[in-house]
């Protein structure tokens, strides 16, 4: 006999025959039909499986209305933020599974094996803790250090080993400034990283793990039998997901100039590759790959985002209001001024733009050239 799992006033709902937007996270953490495996009357399906089956048939499912412009929200707010006031700047990467990800495989729920599902969309995610976990595990395990018969403070300083730290904020290794430990937070932060929107590709998956031997791996250590191969095997079903994923890492103006945003993007990607992220990873679970995206390209972002800076605004203001003189007029009046010199001590990326701003109203000729050689070297663009 069965115990049903629902209030009886919701044990006969069924979102996918209404709508294709269900929360599958919901889904998966609330609505198991019966607590028991046999469901009466069901051809003797298991109840989990019907659950699998439906958050995984594509047919089914379809975006959460509004995820997609949530997506585009986030990423956007990535580019917006780089010039607030935290002077916080970021990193971008897309990054596509091989196969498929076992993320999130022991979170709590009514279902005996979990997956990491964004709280409010229900859409597969990695949590940034995870991905800051394989940087980490990169780091320690494939990162080549200084030899060991080198004894300076220097060498000392550059390990990638996580257990050679002295856990001293006055004197950190590169593990320690990049990764962070109890009494010092990290130079990046890792966020959590959002599922691409692929109307044509649904995440999830129904997944099998069929266990062999069981007895040997049920049983108490001191009284282990030796594997029969002879028992029925036990298949364990769970979800798994796909796709891609947009990475973002953040880090201060600061610590990014000193290029540790780039070296942790780097290091993730070697972890993502090698290592894989989540369980699994030795059955073929886990690994990504990098993706090219040109949205993802942040210097061309914060270009323009610069150019709404209110040094760029003036700037612009400043040749709108002097727009009846001729280009030579423009290169006099701005060389005589104190622009160039107000402008060195902006942030790269105004510089960047207000060079941009220049050269569009000031072209190079036999009496600009000179000049405008000079305000490029200056303000690096």
């Amino acid at each position: 006999m069965t115990s049903k799992a629902r209030r009886d006033c919701l044990h006969d709902v069924n979102p996918f025959k209404r709508k294709k937007t269900t929360h599958i996270g919901l889904w998966m953490d609330r609505y198991l039909e019966h607590q028991t495996n046999i469901i009466a009357n069901d051809n003797g399906k298991n109840a989990t499986q019907k659950l699998f089956s439906e958050i995984s048939d594509r047919s089914r499912n379809s975006i959460p209305d509004g995820y997609e412009r949530a997506f585009k929200r986030r990423k956007e707010s990535f580019f917006n933020d780089i010039l607030g006031e935290n002077n916080t700047t970021y990193v971008l990467q897309d990054f596509e599974a091989t196969g498929r990800l076992v993320v999130g495989f022991g979170d709590s729920g009514v279902l005996e094996n979990g997956l990491a599902l964004e709280h409010t969309w229900g859409v597969p995610i990695l949590p940034g803790p995870s991905l800051k976990g394989v940087a980490a595990a990169a780091a320690h395990h494939l990162l080549p250090d200084p030899k060991e018969s080198t004894e300076s403070t220097e060498s000392k300083k550059s390990t990638w080993s996580k257990t050679a730290g002295s856990k001293d904020v006055e004197d950190p290794t590169y593990a320690e400034i990049l990764f962070g430990f109890e009494q010092m937070a990290g130079l990046v932060t890792f966020h959590d990283a959002w599922w691409v929107p692929d109307e044509d590709n649904w995440p999830i998956h129904s997944d099998i793990l069929t266990v062999h031997n069981q007895s040997y791996y049920d049983a108490v250590q001191g009284t282990i039998p030796p594997p029969k191969g002879t028992e029925d095997p036990t298949p364990v079903q769970f979800v798994s997901s796909s796709g891609k994923y947009l990475v973002a890492l953040s880090a201060s103006q600061e610590a990014a100039d000193l290029g540790w945003l780039e070296a942790a993007m780097e290091i993730l990607t070697i972890g993502l590759t090698k290592l894989g992220i989540g369980a699994k990873t030795s059955a073929g679970y886990g690994y990504l790959q990098p993706v090219e995206n040109p949205d993802n390209d942040i210097a061309k972002h914060q270009k323009e985002s610069a150019k709404q800076s209110d040094m760029c605004m003036e700037l612009e203001q400043w040749f709108d209001s002097n727009s009846s003189l001729s280009a030579t007029q423009k290169y006099r009046e701005l060389k005589d001024s104190d622009w160039i010199l107000k402008l060195e001590s902006e942030p790269e990326s105004v510089q960047w733009a207000a060079w941009d701003i220049i050269s569009n109203y000031i072209k190079k000729n036999k009496k600009t050239k000179v000049w405008l050689d000079d305000v490029q070297t200056k303000l690096k663009p």
